[in-house]
Order: C-alpha cells, then sequence, then structure tokens
C-alpha cells in the first residue's frame, strides 16, 4: 500500500473514533447541564459544567472543598456592553452552601447552612454543584415564602447548592446568626 492511502486510511479511521467517542458523552451527558443560565444572574465568566461551575477561574465545588461551607466568591459583574463582557466597576457574588435537610410534604423544602433572605440571592438560578444528577427537575423552596427553585428531584443532605447573588456579598451575610465559626476561616 501507499505512504499517502495509509495515512488517508489512518486520518478516516482516527475521526471515526473520535466521533464514536464524542457519540457517547453527549449521550450520557447529564439533563443538568441542559438548563442555560439566564444572562447577567451570574458572574462574568461564568462556566458551567456537569458537576460544577467555575467562577472567574475557581471551581465553586474546589472553593467549598478548600473553605467549607458555606463560601463565598466574589467577581465582577456580568456586563455585555463591556470589553470582555464583565464589569469593570461592578462585583456580584455566588454563594456556595450545602443541603442539610430535605423534607418532602406537599413541597420539596431545603434546609441550607446559610441564611439567603438578605444577600440579593437569585435563587431561581441555582445549581446542583458537586455530583452529576439525571434525576427529573422539581421546584423546591430553600427560602420560606420566596419563589422556587428547579433542581433535580433527588436533591439530599450533604449535596452542595451554588446560588449566585445580586452585589457584593460576605460570609457574614449569609452565615445564620450563632453559627459558629470554624477554627482557622475569616467571616468577611
Amino acid at each position: 500500500m501507499e505512504p499517502v492511502e495509509t495515512r488517508a486510511r489512518a486520518r478516516a479511521a482516527a475521526e471515526t473514533a473520535a466521533v464514536s467517542i464524542l457519540s457517547g458523552v453527549l449521550a450520557t451527558r447529564p439533563a443538568s447541564t441542559d438548563d442555560p443560565a439566564a444572562p447577567g444572574r451570574w458572574p462574568a465568566h461564568t462556566v458551567f459544567g456537569p458537576a460544577d461551575v467555575v467562577v472567574a477561574g475557581v471551581s465553586l465545588v474546589e472553593l467549598s472543598r478548600w473553605s467549607g461551607s458555606p463560601s463565598v466568591h466574589t467577581a465582577a459583574a456580568s456586563d455585555p456592553a463591556a470589553a470582555g463582557g464583565a464589569s469593570p466597576s461592578e462585583v456580584c457574588a455566588v454563594v456556595v452552601a450545602t443541603v442539610v435537610d430535605v423534607a418532602c410534604a406537599d413541597r420539596i423544602h431545603l434546609d441550607l447552612d446559610v441564611d439567603l433572605r438578605h444577600c440579593g440571592a437569585v435563587v431561581e438560578e441555582a445549581r446542583l454543584i458537586g455530583r452529576r444528577s439525571t434525576a427529573p427537575r422539581v421546584a423546591t423552596w430553600p427560602i420560606p415564602g420566596a419563589d422556587p427553585v428547579v433542581l433535580p428531584e433527588d436533591v439530599r443532605p450533604g449535596d452542595l447548592v451554588a446560588v449566585p447573588c445580586t452585589g457584593p456579598v460576605a460570609l457574614r451575610d449569609v452565615r445564620p446568626a450563632g453559627t459558629p465559626l470554624p477554627e482557622g476561616r475569616c467571616a468577611r
């Protein structure tokens, strides 16, 4: 066989293998990645993955592993009119919380390790992070009396939830009153 034919066959075999791998990945993609974010609700340079949200290069799952829960990450606010899509002067935050309890009476109520009532939380944009879920998405209530958020129905204690917030947020703004701060952590 001539070298040109050999290279052409090798290239065709490689392309077929790449298509097969891509088809397999797309076929197993979890439902949680099919929910696009609302423009302007998350910080600039936010990337959504199947089990994580990365904000300005910071993995929120890794942030939670490193600093515990709750965690707060502040970044430039999204501004489509600005160069690079990031506001030169405005900031917003993302709170990472742990699900403490799930109550299923007439509705699914989540008990989180944060108080989201006074931090400008955009709860309808909350995302399950830290694990993949292909379970159907259902309305859940992380804040009593507030609008529901749609999360996978298999949400359980120990799960991490990322919630974008309007404006800057400090950890002290979301920690429930009287909650002791773990040693070595700053409450600013």
